[in-house]
């Protein structure tokens, strides 16, 4: 009896249509097998530039749209209404931009998000930077990689024992300072927010504040107009001697400084180096040993830019 009840509910189950996926992303095999298997999910993967009316064709019998983070809207109005029988869409990263969300929600197709997705990856990524540029291992790099050996260890330090300050205490900031503590950092973090800190970590009140206390400064804000140059040349002289400031938001939050205003800012303060996402700036003044302690003007002899371990896209920021 129990097994004439087992084949009748797995013929059921075979009975019923399964849903279908479109991926406009690659994902992991073991991610396929839990849609395919699992789930019972009929998977269409498609990694290929379409354009508007290929996607909006291929779309039509879709239930479930998922996609990755773009720098422009890819499920258009049109391309939403084309799809009759769209039950969800889900976006494999922290914001939905590549889609039309008002489309989306007249139609009564809900968008689901992965803002905590990469928050971990980010972190320890700043903390990579951190410890590299305590360390002056662009520097040593560069030296090495012209023949020329430095043994020297000018503003070189553990980084146990200094003071972190994180701006923007979300989903990755809290994660950095969670991370920094196990190395022994002394954090503090300043968000227009009032939120609960985790561990030992302490908020300060104002930016000013965190910036003349910290020997490190890590930049976690979101992508608004208010900031756009929340850090500028009047921030940095604020900073202490020796400090280093790392901007993994979004490349606006820290203006470029450029001519001589920007780097007379630089200069009194001797803020060493200061790593941007994708980008870091490891510069020296030419003719010092160990590549020099300041930070040269764009396009002075010696200074240079090293590729930056990457973590994705970088609107992971820009949801709390």
């Amino acid at each position: 009896m129990a097994s004439t009840m087992s084949d009748a509910a797995a013929a059921a189950a075979a009975a019923v249509p399964k849903l279908k996926a479109l991926l406009l992303s690659g994902v992991p095999e073991s991610a396929l097998q839990v849609l395919n298997e699992a789930s019972g999910y009929e998977v269409d993967i498609c990694t290929e530039q379409l354009t508007e009316a290929q996607l909006a064709k291929r779309i039509e019998e879709v239930n479930v749209v998922g996609l990755a983070d773009r720098n422009v809207e890819v499920l258009t109005d049109e391309i939403i209404r084309s799809a009759h029988r769209l039950l969800a869409i889900g976006c494999f990263c922290a914001d939905a931009s590549a889609v039309d969300v008002k489309c989306a929600s007249d139609m009564g197709v809900p968008v689901f998000t992965s803002p905590y997705g990469d928050s971990h990856s980010r972190a320890e990524t700043v903390i990579a930077l951190l410890v590299m540029l305590a360390r002056q291992l662009g520097d040593r790099n560069r030296e090495m990689h012209k023949g020329n050996w430095q043994k020297v260890s000018d503003h070189c330090y553990e980084v146990r024992g200094k003071k972190l300050g994180i701006i923007g205490y979300g989903h990755v900031g809290s994660q950095l300072g969670v991370l920094a503590e196990f190395l022994g950092l002394k954090v503090i973090w300043y968000d227009h927010q009032a939120l609960m800190p985790i561990g030992t970590s302490e908020a300060v009140e104002s930016l000013q504040q965190l910036l003349q206390e910290a020997d490190f400064v890590s930049v976690h804000v979101p992508e608004v107009p208010e900031n756009v140059s929340l850090i500028g040349a009047e921030q940095l002289a604020l900073m202490k001697r020796g400090s280093y400031i790392i901007n993994t938001s979004f490349g606006e939050a820290v203006r470029q400084l450029s001519g001589r205003g920007g780097w007379s800012a630089l200069v009194p303060r001797r803020l060493l180096r200061w790593a941007a996402y994708l980008w870091i700036r490891f510069a020296g003044r030419p003719g010092r040993a160990g590549g020099g302690a300041q930070v040269g003007p764009p396009g002075r002899r010696g200074h240079r830019r090293v590729p930056a371990v990457g973590t994705g896209g970088c609107r992971g920021e820009r949801r709390r």
